[in-house]
């Protein structure tokens, strides 16, 4: 979301939640239409710019605290096909109205007119998974089924309520000093009722992180393309690898659709068994032979974590 910057907006803190502001807007749905309540900002300095949008410092108008606890984020005016970015906004703040988890990214307010587009979030000090697996120090193999287990739960969260995130990657999951996992972005969000999604809204998403099924031309979205683009973070966190390297988009979806799926045990050769054979299930080019649900991979990381814990400390 964020580059070069260890301040990412987006922390899920469930006591600083404020009700959402609309203004001006012709909203695409009732949940942000309903929202009424005013909340004035003060906006600070740019702390950041993502592929769409940049990130300033904010605080309530009324604060009278001198920290700088919140961030704003606008859509970027260089930045092409407006409509879809302030419906991606929109949905951002449709799903966090509608879904609640510790492990989500939550929108506290959002403001909407004819010139402006922007969301108010917690700002958030950490770095996200793609930071830390560029770093040369990976986490130990029960931390990093840890934070996958704790994206899990917000997939969960999402997943309850009927919801698909639609663009699980590292970049998107975010990890705090103490190692709290937030999955942020939920622009593109789509409801697991198929006809209120438009046939483009199957193809959006990272392309490295989309599951097979995806990048064809009939199938949909289901709960089991969440969870490969799991799988594919998960491989990258544990052997600091892309799944398939290559460079260009014709090569990634040749990869996708025909090569087979990495082999964990020849890069980890230690690790467990189990995580081993967990990790072809969430690779699985077919959609059933996936984890039927978040959470039967939430209870399998579970236990794979606390076996890997205890080995550790007898290790120790």
């Amino acid at each position: 979301m964020l580059k070069n910057n260890s301040q990412i907006a987006g922390q899920s803190t469930s006591s600083h939640r404020l009700k959402v502001r609309v203004v001006g807007v012709q909203a695409t749905s009732s949940a942000v239409a309903r929202l009424k309540k005013q909340c004035d900002w003060i906006i600070g300095e740019r702390i950041g710019q993502g592929n769409f949008s940049n990130i300033h410092k904010a605080k309530p108008r009324n604060s009278k605290s001198d920290t700088w606890d919140y961030a704003m984020k606008a859509i970027r005016s260089d930045v092409g096909d407006q409509p879809m970015l302030r419906a991606m906004m929109v949905r951002e703040v449709e799903v966090s109205n509608m879904v609640r988890s510790p492990h989500l990214l939550p929108v506290l307010a959002a403001e909407f007119d004819p010139d402006c587009c922007r969301l108010f979030i917690p700002l958030l000090q950490g770095a996200t998974l793609n930071q830390i697996i560029g770093q040369s120090k990976r986490p130990l193999l029960p931390t990093a089924l840890w934070y996958m287990r704790q994206t899990t739960i917000a997939l969960k969260a999402l997943h309850s309520a009927g919801w698909i995130h639609g663009d699980v990657k590292p970049e998107n999951i975010h990890v705090s000093a103490t190692g709290h996992v937030t999955l942020l972005d939920l622009g593109f969000a789509r409801q697991l009722d198929h006809s209120r999604n438009s046939v483009s809204d199957y193809r959006k998403g990272t392309l490295r992180y989309l599951a097979p099924e995806l990048l064809t031309s009939s199938a949909s979205a289901t709960l089991q393309s969440d969870l490969f683009g799991l799988g594919a973070t998960m491989f990258e966190l544990l052997t600091g690898q892309k799944m398939f390297p290559q460079r260009t988009q014709a090569e990634v979806i040749a990869a996708q659709l025909n090569q087979p799926r990495p082999c964990l045990q020849k890069l980890l050769p230690n690790s467990p068994v189990r995580l081993q054979r967990l990790m072809m299930r969430l690779l699985a080019k077919e959609p059933l032979r996936r984890p039927g649900s978040a959470e039967e991979l939430e209870q399998e990381l579970l236990d794979i974590e606390i076996a890997c814990l205890g080995q550790y400390v007898q290790a120790g």
